[in-house]
């Protein structure tokens, strides 16, 4: 499927209806490193950082799921971007207890 078209999708998602779509778009072939860590942050992310462990067994197997395939490299970059959506603080403190630095960097 076209980049635009899993941006257009991503864009319009309600995560309330949970996570077959976003596995789905994260399948794709033109699923990049870009996507991948906006799907992560918009699944909450940033908590997921902050309290391990905790929140719904479905979401806690997603998210660790696509943190893994993030950190072992399964997505690529490409000339899409991605701002990673924390401040300054934020980066500094998930840097200082050992977060991998592709998640605290823009692409």
């Amino acid at each position: 499927m076209e980049y635009d078209k899993l941006k257009f999708i991503l864009a319009n998602y309600n995560w309330n209806h949970g996570f077959d779509i976003p596995k789905k778009i994260l399948n794709e072939k033109t699923c990049d490193l870009a996507l991948a860590l906006e799907i992560f942050y918009l699944c909450d992310g940033y908590a997921y950082f902050l309290n391990g462990k905790t929140g719904s067994s479905e979401w806690l197997e997603f998210i660790s799921n696509l943190y893994i395939e993030i950190v072992n490299g399964k997505y690529q970059l490409s000339q899409y971007h991605y701002e990673i959506p924390l401040n300054f603080m934020q980066k500094d403190h998930l840097r200082k207890n050992g977060v991998p630095n592709v998640f605290l960097k823009d692409v």
